[in-house]
């Protein structure tokens, strides 16, 4: 699923067609607006309601609309990959289209992969939705799906709200933390210790710099003997990921993926292995053989590997790093592992090319895929710099 911003729309009465006339016409003209459309969400239920919501913001005369699609974004991946119903109220709330949901992004929130106030925005957009779809009669009740309540803010004011609410921290904005040179070979160490799998995520998020949603919803299809063979030089290029492919990048954008030739034919060692082989039969019961996308990394039990099922792989693994460091905590998220890569990268271009900076700030823009170079902030280690 992606979004396109500025799809065409024109809202109107139509001109009664007379008799033999076929081409629709619009009394004064109608009115003409571009709104954001989500294309390549599966059920098309959900897509049609989704669209006939954003339109009628369009229509009240709301400005932004890219806030609204880029909520249903977020919840249309989440129910896709968890296969939820969203006009079904579940009795299972992990599996439930709203209270699933926001144990979900309340995990997103608490992991900070997204801020707590975009995450409050997501969620009264989904209530909203939900109010709007009973208002059209497509469900009985919104009470299957969300409780009203009532807050007191301020002290004296009384607001509206929902069991859906997510609280809003205040908080100042922190630099990530990548690890330091110490930390870095020790994960090294204890990765090649680890089986395949997890090994791959880890040096993926450290050493091509991917998010970890990114290398959850990776394909093995992207990964060419043939690529490797007539690439020259330690760094493959010419692979691109994003939801042409079914990668979960950010606010769907496109990008070429920064791979080294050693991570490249460990990813092509692991996808022949017998573990590999046994995993995509798992899939193919479970999917069929016709699907076109099969990811890289899958469950024992055949399904796409889930960000919970990696933290709780990594949790552990925190704590063999803090042992072998003989620290009291290892502290670091998996996101610090992208932080690292961008780190190493910068610093790197710099000490070859110390003249170039705004150069060398733009290329890891590139490779990460940041919308902006501003994306940049003080580190707190031996590195001068830190990226998101």
């Amino acid at each position: 699923m992606e979004i396109l911003r500025r799809v065409p729309y024109r809202s109107g009465v139509m001109h009664e067609l007379a008799e033999g006339e076929s081409e629709i016409r619009f009394l004064d003209g109608g009115k003409l607006y571009y709104i954001p459309c989500i294309v390549g969400m599966v059920n098309q239920r959900l897509s049609e309601y989704i669209h006939y919501f954003i339109v009628e913001k369009a229509i009240a005369g709301r400005k932004d609309l890219v806030p609204y699609a880029k909520a249903f974004l977020f919840w249309g991946r989440w129910l896709e990959n968890e296969c939820v119903d969203p006009f079904e109220n579940n009795v299972n709330k992990l599996k439930h289209p709203t209270y699933g949901y926001l144990y979900h992004i309340r995990h997103q929130v608490k992991e900070n992969r997204i801020a707590s106030s975009t995450a409050s925005n997501y969620m009264n957009v989904i209530r909203s939705f939900y109010e709007t779809i009973h208002g059209l009669g497509v469900i009985e009740s919104v009470a299957g799906f969300f409780q009203y309540e009532r807050s007191i803010i301020d002290g004296y004011r009384m607001v509206q709200t929902s069991d859906l609410s997510i609280r809003i921290v205040s908080k100042q904005r922190k630099s990530l933390k990548p690890l330091n040179e110490i930390e870095q070979k020790t994960v090294s160490t204890l990765v090649s210790q680890e089986n395949k799998s997890f090994g791959l995520k880890i040096k993926l998020m450290m050493n091509s710099g991917l998010r970890l949603d990114e290398v959850l919803t990776l394909p093995s299809g992207i990964f060419d003997e043939g690529l490797l063979a007539i690439t020259e030089g330690n760094l493959i290029r010419g692979t691109y990921i994003g939801p042409s492919i079914k990668v979960h990048t950010k606010f769907g954008k496109e990008r070429e993926l920064f791979i080294s030739r050693v991570l490249y034919e460990e990813i092509l060692d692991y996808i022949v292995s017998d573990e590999y082989e046994y995993l995509l039969r798992r899939w193919r019961l479970k999917y069929g053989d016709d699907q076109k996308y099969e990811p890289l990394f899958i469950t024992r039990n055949g399904q796409l590997y889930s960000s919970a099922t990696f933290y709780s792989k990594w949790y552990k693994f925190r704590t063999s790093a803090a042992n072998t460091l003989s620290v009291a905590e290892f502290k670091h998220k998996p996101h610090d592992l992208r932080a690292t890569f961008a780190t190493n990268f910068l610093v790197s271009a710099l000490k070859h090319f110390p003249d170039m900076t705004s150069s060398a700030l733009a290329t890891v823009q590139y490779w990460m895929g940041h919308e902006n170079i501003s994306t940049a902030y003080s580190g707190q280690l031996e590195h001068p710099f830190c990226f998101i």
